[in-house]
């Protein structure tokens, strides 16, 4: 049964309610509305056909439309006319042709020639809209990059339609806005294209909308440093991370690579960004200000009320930075200076990162007031914390302390403790007051490095910039060496297995049922639970092969089955023999 809803009415009754199915067993494919008439609705069926509603008229449908079963899932509706549907590939094209016709004509700067750019700008919004729902269906490292560069060069497309809407000679700041906020929406969601064109026009765009309003912004910036602090806690003297002033590549590799965490000073001095009040609020916004960024907010993202969202620099600046708010407000793990080329300018990369395996050096910002948390966690990579701006108080935990922090068990968080680390919970979580941990308080200038898998928590003590470099892990000799022995383990055992089943399992039950039935009970109930350990014994081998090769190349995979030893119920085969199924179906 589908219901059709006038959102316009108050009344809260659909205005019309009818069964695409009363005939025929087709189903509901589709169902989209009209994004500039909201009165208009096409319902699609599995049977080809599209029903086109009015809902003003309530009962009988404008037109009933044929389309091919095999793109019925790809149909939207046409920006000009209500009784017309098109697939994303055809509204591209017919854009492109559309606005290379428009510069061709080169018309005069008429009322026209704008609605002609204004219906232009309806089928591209159309089109992003159609990009975007392929971008957000399954997990976004499965997203086909077409579908990602499709959607840059439709940015591309917005963002020079928005230009010509503008007047030149006294451009319309919402114009801009609208055009620089398109090339972010391309660099964000999309990948990089003719050689970075959207940065480039987003860069020059900004720099043209901070002459225009540089001086409104010189009047928020009367705020001191001290009204946005928090008082520094008290750190343990004998559990303070060891600080090292500017060590050689020699002696990290040997003395501290892997081994444990330490804070450098002096590898940042000659960083531009260090320069006296180079990264001030003031800056921030004149190198990015416009710019479109996605920010979390909440205070940690284990919070219920977390949530994310995007916003540009000034508005985060305004609302979480120079003003105290309840909510918190992060810029957190982003790849900023990716999008934003010119910060990146200010930032050197220490020669400290290069030592592993991984060619490709991401470097996140991390960028918000004091308040703001880290909650517990560990990454699978080398990380280098650079303190450019404010401070951060850091509490560490080794990774043979895992057992006492308590991780989630949902997937998503399985790197996370549960336990607020300021403020433990000792009863729910009484093993965490017993774990050994280290601190330290990272001030501007510091660097801080953590070995793969080094638990962290890291709260900001003030307005905090810092630069986060993670670094894929080398395979050290005795790294290679554990592995090894594990692959060796498993394969042995993988072969004893075969050998046990050519003579216990097959020979003697399968071709002698006999034998089973002449068992007393407790010798039946002893060889079921022989089965059942024989048979977790080669789902531990099987599992236990793949899992050791993924740890050679520092991969994390879900934990290995639960003894059936250990299990009493069958839901709790169902949950904990495969876990990595199990989770998987959960999700």
């Amino acid at each position: 049964m589908i219901k059709l809803w006038d959102f316009r009415s108050t009344s809260g009754k659909p205005v019309h309610s009818t069964s695409i199915a009363e005939d025929s067993e087709v189903g509901v494919s589709s169902m989209d509305r009209h994004p500039f008439q909201g009165h208009i609705v096409a319902i699609g069926s599995h049977d080809g056909m599209l029903t086109v509603y009015d809902m003003r008229k309530a009962q009988t449908p404008v037109t009933v439309l044929a389309g091919p079963e095999s793109c019925l899932n790809q149909l939207r509706f046409h920006p000009d006319r209500a009784d017309h549907m098109f697939t994303a590939t055809q509204l591209f094209q017919e854009t492109v042709h559309d606005y290379l016709l428009l510069r061709c004509i080169n018309l005069e700067k008429t009322p026209e020639e704008n609605n002609h750019y204004k219906k232009l700008l309806c089928k591209l919004e159309s089109v992003l809209n159609y990009v975007w729902e392929q971008l957000h269906t399954g997990q976004w490292k499965y997203v086909d990059p077409t579908w990602r560069q499709l959607y840059s060069y439709v940015s591309l497309f917005k963002a020079f339609v928005h230009l010509k809407l503008s007047d030149e000679n006294t451009p319309s700041v919402s114009d801009l806005t609208n055009a620089i906020k398109a090339c972010d929406m391309g660099l964000i969601m999309g990948e990089p294209i003719l050689n970075s064109l959207l940065s480039n026009i987003a860069n020059s765009l900004n720099e043209r909308l901070w002459n225009l309003s540089k001086a409104e912004f010189s009047l928020k910036e009367n705020v001191t440093e001290g009204k946005n602090m928090q008082p520094w806690p008290k750190l343990n003297q004998s559990k303070l991370v060891e600080t090292i002033h500017l060590p050689s590549i020699e002696t990290f590799v040997s003395e501290i690579m892997n081994k444990k965490p330490v804070v450098i000073t002096g590898a940042m001095n000659f960083w531009p960004a260090m320069d006296e009040c180079r990264w001030s609020v003031d800056y921030v916004r004149k190198t990015a200000g416009y710019r479109t960024v996605p920010i979390e907010v909440g205070s940690k993202y284990t919070d219920d009320t977390w949530s994310q969202s995007l916003t540009t620099i000034n508005e985060f600046i305004d609302d979480y930075i120079l003003v105290p708010n309840k909510t918190a407000g992060y810029l957190a793990q982003y790849q900023l200076f990716q999008q934003i080329p010119q910060l990146k300018e200010d930032i050197l990369i220490p020669d400290y990162c290069f030592l592993g395996d991984c060619d490709d050096i991401q470097v996140n910002a991390w960028f918000g007031p004091c308040g703001t948390v880290s909650p517990l966690h560990f990454d699978p990579d080398h990380n280098f914390l650079c303190q450019v701006v404010g401070s951060k108080y850091i509490r560490l935990y080794e990774e043979k302390a895992s057992s006492s922090l308590y991780p989630h068990e949902q997937e998503l968080l399985f790197n996370t403790s549960q336990v607020d680390v300021e403020n433990p919970d000792l009863e729910t979580f009484p093993l965490f007051a017993s774990a050994p941990y280290f601190e330290t308080i990272l001030e501007p200038g510091s660097m801080l490095y953590l070995p793969p898998r080094m638990w962290h928590y890291v709260r900001s003590l003030s307005t905090s910039f810092s630069i986060e470099k993670p670094s894929g892990p080398k395979r050290t000799i005795s790294h290679i060496r554990e592995s090894s022995i594990q692959i060796a383990r498993y394969l042995f055992w993988w072969f004893f297995h075969q050998f046990a089943l050519h003579f216990f399992y097959h020979s003697a039950l399968q071709y002698n049922i006999g034998i089973v039935r002449r068992l007393d009970v407790w010798t039946a109930a002893g060889l079921g639970y022989s089965l059942g350990q024989f048979f977790m014994t080669k789902y531990l081998v099987l599992y236990g092969l793949p899992t050791a090769l993924a740890k050679l190349d520092r991969v994390d995979s879900p934990p290995p089955p639960k003894c059936v030893g250990r299990i009493h119920l069958y839901s709790q085969m169902w949950r904990d023999f495969d876990r990595g199924l199990y989770n998987f179906m959960l999700k």
